[in-house]
């Protein structure tokens, strides 16, 4: 995860330490990014309340920005697994009781041998 899905990982959770969890970072990692980010910036991206975290004016123009950096990171992200023929991601599987216990282990095992960067769930 980069620095800009951080910020909007924050924005979107309103709490540093909500987005520090779901991002299975630290709270004090993710107030680095931030303090690290306004710095580089110049300004600050948000106020500390009570109950959290909000956006200041300067946050509100540039967030947008931060949306297509991380999206354009993750198209990049795709493209290049596209090219390498990495396949990665979740699937759910769902089947009925006999197949589930005849013959999906084994499907499943020589799928998770072939796309090991595939979760999935049953």
């Amino acid at each position: 995860m980069n620095k800009y899905s951080i910020i909007i990982k924050v924005y979107e959770a309103g709490s540093i330490s909500k987005a520090a969890a779901q991002s299975s970072y630290s709270q004090s990692a993710v107030s680095q990014v931030i303090a690290s980010v306004e710095n580089e910036l110049g300004f600050p991206l948000f106020k500390r309340l009570k109950t959290g975290v909000v956006l200041t004016e300067e946050g509100k123009m540039i967030l947008p920005a931060f949306q297509n950096i991380a999206r354009e990171e993750s198209n990049i992200r795709q493209m290049a697994l596209s090219i390498t023929g990495i396949c990665e991601g979740r699937i759910s599987i769902g089947a009925i009781p006999g197949v589930g216990r005849q013959w999906l282990p084994d499907i499943i095992k020589g799928f998770s041998v072939n796309y090991p960067k595939v979760s999935y769930d049953l």
